[in-house]
């Protein structure tokens, strides 16, 4: 099965998102979806649908066929794939984002510009892509994600003129907030997921050196660089009109008397000076980005799952506290996979990190899997199955390593597997 990749725009409203969008689109293999609005939001939908079904555990449809979380995701992020290939004649044939602009620039902009060009991936800009980049890479683990970065002035006098395109008006504080809101989330992916997940570019570098950009990005892509994708960069859509009689240097703005156009700026400065390009994935970062979209994901679910999975919890507590006082041993039987390379991928996550499971008998909530006596991110998913991220540095040699669980709560470990690294 081709593998499916798709692109994300990223970055704060104003920073040339849509513009970014439209020049990728005009790729031969590249759909441009300006802006769908609905596919960040079906991650959080399908994660609590995913409690729903299988909140019951071998009893639940979802318990009873096996399939864990990333498996399920995974499987509507390639329905949604699959949505966008069979609905695109309908999309190129009906669509009115072309028709929107202004007749002189229309034909930098196309969907499709020729009748053989395979547009196999497509690109989405929806801003809001900014918040849900976890979610996202559940369902499409292997998506790739462009962080525009504009600088905060800019974007706030932007949003503050927004009447000038027909919009309501942001008031200078809300307007500077919102820029932090959405870039804060960006740069947490940056660190989180690493630069072959997530690459950042600039929009003045956009305006200044087009190509040089355009074609930092298809490399980044993995696609052959394309002159059509410098077409939208010749014109001027969705700008708001205002003065440019504004000092929106660094140093001007860190001395504001306005706090949250200082505090922006302090902000700015810091993500510019500590930005990597080569950088690996931060699991810390990771963990705390899972977590926030975790949170999110429960204050959007129905009341009825979160009785069925409160329900769920009371009697998987009652159950551990047996076997705390029956004192069974935690065993682990068999792991995988086996077939492990040394420094080579295997088992990949939508994280882009590899992983392992283990499957026994006796697994505790608190219990870990450990290699070589190191604890790693463990997630339990019932009595008889953890699962583990593995980070590559222990995997990238030849040897024999040692794998076991430990139970943090009471500090009983399991017996001992051996783990080939071939």
């Amino acid at each position: 099965m081709e593998s499916i990749s798709p692109v994300f725009v990223i970055g704060s409203y104003r920073s040339g998102t849509s513009v970014l969008t439209w020049a990728l689109g005009q790729h031969p293999n590249i759909l441009p979806l300006e802006e769908t609005n609905w596919i960040y939001r079906s991650s959080v939908d399908f994660y609590n649908m995913y409690d729903l079904g299988s909140s019951y555990g071998e009893f639940s449809h979802l318990g009873s066929i096996g399939w864990n979380r990333e498996k399920y995701l995974n499987y509507f992020g390639t329905c949604i794939h699959s949505f966008i290939e069979d609905s695109r004649a309908d999309y190129i044939k009906y669509s009115s984002a072309q028709q929107r602009l202004p007749e002189n620039q229309r034909s930098h902009f196309s969907i499709k510009r020729r009748a053989d060009d395979p547009k196999r991936r497509w690109v989405d800009g929806t801003p809001e892509n900014s918040h849900y980049v976890y979610g996202l890479s559940l369902l499409f683990p292997n998506a790739k994600f462009i962080h525009i970065l504009r600088n905060p002035k800019k974007v706030a006098r932007s949003l503050m003129n927004f009447s000038t395109m027909g919009q309501h008006d942001y008031p200078e504080e809300q307007a500077y907030f919102t820029w932090k809101r959405l870039v804060s989330d960006c740069v947490l992916a940056e660190k989180a997921f690493g630069n072959q997940k997530v690459l950042r570019i600039y929009q003045e570098d956009l305006e200044v050196d087009p190509k040089g950009t355009i074609e930092q990005c298809m490399h980044f892509l993995g696609e052959e660089f394309h002159e059509d994708c410098l077409r939208p960069l010749h014109a001027k859509i969705n700008s708001s009109t205002y003065q440019n009689d504004f000092d929106s240097s660094i140093e001007s703005n860190l001395n504001s008397k306005k706090d949250y156009e200082r505090g922006c700026f302090e902000f700015y400065k810091e993500i510019l000076e500590q930005y990597e390009i080569e950088r690996e994935p931060d699991l810390h970062i990771l963990e705390l980005l899972k977590d926030k979209f975790e949170n999110y994901c429960r204050s959007q679910r129905p009341s009825e799952v979160d009785k069925i999975i409160e329900q769920k919890e009371i009697k998987i507590a009652e159950l551990e506290s047996k076997l705390l006082l029956m004192g069974l041993p935690v065993i682990i039987k068999k792991y995988g996979p086996e077939n492990i390379h040394a420094g080579e991928s295997y088992n990949i996550q939508p994280d882009g990190m590899n992983a392992i499971w283990v499957e026994g008998n006796n697994i505790t909530s608190s219990c870990v899997v450990c290699i070589n006596d190191m604890p790693l991110l463990s997630s339990v998913h019932d009595q008889h199955l953890i699962t583990a991220k593995v980070p590559n540095e222990i995997t990238k040699n030849k040897g024999i390593l040692k794998l076991n669980l430990l139970d943090q709560k009471t500090g009983r470990t399991s017996n001992i597997l051996v783990v080939e690294i071939h």
